[in-house]
């Protein structure tokens, strides 16, 4: 079954499947989705859906979702809505009706911008920021719209709620492990073309940021749009002016996700200063300066540039180890807790997977490399699972949850919710000895799962050893 295809964005372009994609690099992951999935099975479930990663068995379908996704390290969301030039299949140019005016502009060079964006950013901090952008042209859909006024048709439902649901699943991941967080939406407008406007509803996306900082954490000289200001681009609203109604009609996803944690900025980037590639390479690190201004501010980045240049440089280094009688923090691990860490690092699980209904003799073999596991705090984990698909060879951190029935460790999930697929997929795996169990569902669909724990063999080894699935 394949468990995932993976990318990071990079200026080379190549093509898969029709659909422009970049070449992979090991520093991160990076989705681009052109198959449409199926139910997820097994541990296919546990590890994929967590990993915003989307398991196939399918061929390409006209109806799959036209998103490309990152997973990043940084507590930054960046979307882009408008950037993407592809015609849903099947689904007709919107047109406006009484009462609904619809623009079907595209901000093309956003998307590039998004993607530049997050290659500075690397550049400065060592670390990614996460991404969702629409690969879909808005002459089908809007994504930056209630989805009652987002489409005409009913064939871009799928593209539409796969975008929201992998920006809702980012940002409730920058929730979950750091409590708040940035969501940066880029646009591009023709009203004012050498200006950035800014849009966050008059300050009520951007609560939590004003509640901490000021509105100097924002139109501050080391505020994200503040900073835009110092090196030389005009700003509208002027420094702490009113952003008027012009946000109010259009800021969809800032609205929509500004809150609980979430800090959403909408930036109206001037045509003049994207229309064209050179454009986009001089105005990417301005942005990315801001927000790294930004997570300084927070302190969720180290804070002087000694600091900053030992932390970009160990981004380059191999990840040290944490020692298996301590979580990630340094605290001491139970026994319990020492044991599963001990069970699961450098190990191999090779198994089956049954369907119910389907008779058990015809249960499907897996086999999933897991390279070790972190305590982070409490019930939270992670999971660093080896991807390998074709020529992709992959090191992939996974962000669990492990529950304790006694001495036997837990893995479940509860009606998880993934991107592009649905929801409702559910898993309970426990594992115990050299043997693990469970059983998953994916709504009304089920079945169980099991097999053996086995130790990875040595580097170098064929890693496909002679072992069977029970």
């Amino acid at each position: 079954m394949l468990l995932a295809r993976l990318w990071r964005p990079h200026l080379n372009q190549t093509v898969w499947q029709g659909i422009p994609s970049r070449e992979l690099t090991t520093r991160s992951v990076v989705p681009q989705y052109r198959t449409r999935a199926r139910s997820i099975h097994s541990w296919t479930c546990v590890l994929s859906s967590l990993m915003l990663l989307w398991s196939s068995t399918a061929a390409q379908a006209a109806d799959a979702p036209l998103i490309l996704v990152e997973v990043g390290e940084l507590p930054v969301l960046i979307t882009a809505p408008h950037g993407g030039t592809t015609m849903v299949p099947g689904v007709p140019v919107r047109e406006s009706r009484p009462g609904e005016r619809v623009n079907l502009r595209q901000d093309e060079l956003t998307r590039q911008l998004a993607i530049m964006t997050s290659d500075e950013l690397e550049k400065l901090t060592g670390k990614r920021p996460s991404l969702v952008v629409a690969e879909f042209s808005r002459q089908s859909l809007d994504a930056n719209r209630p989805e009652e006024t987002a489409y005409q048709h009913g064939a871009a439902t799928v593209h539409y709620q796969a975008y929201h649901r992998a920006v809702e699943t980012a940002v409730q991941t920058i929730r979950d492990q750091w409590q708040h967080g940035l969501l940066v939406d880029l646009h591009a407008q023709w009203l004012r073309p050498q200006t950035i406007m800014r849009g966050t509803r008059d300050g009520q996306t951007v609560q939590g940021l004003i509640e901490r900082h000021g509105w100097d954490g924002l139109l501050g000289p080391t505020g994200l749009v503040g900073s835009l200001g110092q090196a030389g681009i005009d700003l509208f609203p002027r420094m702490g002016a009113s952003e008027g109604q012009w946000t109010h009609d259009g800021s969809y996803t800032v609205a929509k996700y500004g809150n609980e944690g979430i800090d959403a900025i909408q930036l109206e980037i001037g045509s003049d200063l994207c229309d064209t590639p050179d454009d986009i390479k001089q105005l990417a690190p301005l942005i990315a300066k801001g927000i790294e201004h930004h997570l300084r501010l927070e302190q969720q980045l180290p804070t002087t540039t000694s600091e900053v240049s030992n932390f970009v440089a160990a981004a380059d280094e191999p990840e040290a180890e944490t020692p298996a009688s301590k979580d990630a923090k340094g605290n001491p691990l139970t026994e319990a807790e020492e044991a599963f860490v001990n069970l699961l690092s450098d190990a191999v699980l090779v198994g089956r997977f049954s369907i119910d209904g389907v008779d058990d003799k015809n249960a499907q073999p897996e086999r999933y490399k897991i390279n070790k596991v972190t305590k982070v705090r409490g019930k939270h984990w992670t999971i660093e699972a080896q991807i390998t698909y074709g020529k992709v060879d992959l090191a992939v951190p996974v962000p669990v949850e492990v529950h304790w029935a006694d001495d036997t460790p837990v893995i479940s999930l509860t009606d998880l919710m993934i991107p592009g697929l649905g929801e409702g997929f559910t898993t309970r795996v426990l594992f115990y000895k050299d043997r693990y169990a469970g059983s998953w569902y994916h709504g009304k669909i089920g079945g169980h799962m099991w097999g053996k724990i086995e130790k990875a063999p040595p580097v170098g080894l064929d890693s496909s050893s002679d072992s069977k699935p029970e």
